[in-house]
Parts: C-alpha cells; structure tokens; sequence
C-alpha cells in the first residue's frame, strides 16, 4: 500500500471516530434535558449540560491510549477498572467484557 493511501485510509478512521464521539454527546446532552430519563426534577439545562460534555470531551481524550498500543495502556486499564468498579459496584463489568473487541490488558495491577 501506498502512503497516500494510508493517509487517506487513516483520515477516514478519524473522521467516523469524531462522528461518532459527536453523536455520543448529543445523544448524551439529549438524555440529560428529559425529564423521562432524569427525572420531572433532576434534568439538566444547557450550562450544567455544556460542563459534563466539556467534562466527557477531556476523559475521553484521557482514555482512548486504552484503545491504542500505548505503553502505559494496562496500567490505565487497571486504574480505569479499578475507578468503575467503586462507582458501579455490582453492575460493574470488567475490561475484557466492556471492550471485547480489544485486545486484553498483559496483566492485572
């Protein structure tokens, strides 16, 4: 293959992953204004909202070196899985099953 055409390929990849991670948020900006989902009370209002997304945006950035080859990867693993696990606690699924198309983590820490 050609470099141009692996430019070309990985600039593709990047543009649906900035699609998608853009359809999160307003799906997730959606959710949090409806009364259904959050409650008559408790829905959110576009500064409370436009907060979490900026929130959401800077974790996601943090967290996507677990989908990469990075050298720290399993150490985020960990720690990620780790954090979960307290806030999720019995409904709390593990790496391997919340990114089954990954490759697993060398080892726990």
């Amino acid at each position: 293959m050609n470099k141009r055409f692996i430019r070309q390929r990985n600039a593709e990849i990047r543009a649906a992953q900035m699609t998608r991670h853009q359809i999160d948020m307003d799906a997730l900006a959606l959710c949090l204004n409806d009364p259904e989902v959050m409650g008559p009370k408790n829905t959110m209002g576009a500064e409370r909202i436009a907060r979490l997304l900026e929130a959401v945006h800077k974790q996601s950035e943090e967290l996507v070196s677990i989908a990469n080859n990075d050298p720290e990867r399993d150490y985020l693993v960990a720690r990620l899985d780790r954090k979960l696990k307290e806030i999720m606690g019995d409904q709390f699924a593990p790496f391997e099953v919340r990114y089954e198309g990954l490759v697993k983590p060398l080892k726990k820490i």
